[in-house]
């Protein structure tokens, strides 16, 4: 199960990126390099001080709540599971709050469900996060294919990190995902973990090259 396992412990040395990535972040993009290369404490900080400039962006404490999640996950040592989850639900929640259009925090609370082993309520969030797409029942929704695509490879990320791990709903959700967007790396790399986790090198390598392709630099894709 990769659970964000320490697989990702060579990213540092892989990138060399550790000094340029301790700079503080002035971007959502950077803060998110911060946590690819699992400088989660800095990262958290940069996030801290993104929602401070922009309270009203829910990508903000979706991020950070991510952080928080990925690293547990590294390294378990370092606080309890249930801190971890209070963490980052109240980060996910305080999203919703904000900015309550923004689907991303509503997958951020049905991921916390799952990790509760509590599909019902994860399913709720996830349909929640749905409902904000364009869809016959909303047509009225101006949310952009990418964005849409990464709204479904969050989802489908979801279930493969979680302890009752689903990869028939997260290839079902990547298929989407990459019907909607075939220029998002992140889409390739989750797909690439799905089948890492189905046991499918071939398929897995397939995407991480597609991931790759279309980022050069990406340290996940490396990894």
């Amino acid at each position: 199960m990769m659970m964000f396992s320490k697989k990702n412990t060579g990213l540092l040395i892989v990138l060399g990126v550790v000094g340029t990535l301790s700079i503080k972040a002035q971007d959502l993009k950077s803060a998110q390099m911060l946590t690819t290369s699992e400088q989660f404490d800095i990262a958290k900080t940069a996030f801290i001080d993104l929602i401070k400039k922009e309270p009203k962006k829910g990508d903000n404490y979706f991020y950070l709540g991510e952080n928080f999640l990925k690293s547990y996950f590294v390294d378990s040592s370092a606080v309890s599971f249930n801190e971890m989850l209070d963490s980052a639900n109240t980060a996910f929640r305080k999203g919703t709050e904000v900015d309550p259009y923004n689907s991303l925090n509503f997958v951020g609370l049905g991921r916390i469900a799952l990790y509760k082993d509590d599909t019902t309520t994860a399913n709720g969030y996830f349909t929640k996060s749905l409902s904000f797409l364009p869809s016959k029942q909303n047509k009225t929704s101006t949310v952009t294919k990418d964005r849409q695509a990464l709204i479904h490879a969050k989802i489908a990320e979801s279930y493969i990190n979680a302890p009752k791990m689903n990869l028939k709903k997260a290839f079902a959700f990547l298929q989407t995902a990459e019907m909607l967007d075939q220029t998002n790396p992140e889409i390739y790399i989750i797909l690439g973990n799905a089948y890492l986790e189905d046991n499918d090198g071939t398929n897995a390598i397939g995407n991480y090259k597609k991931a790759q392709g279309l980022d050069p630099k990406s340290p996940q894709a490396k990894i």
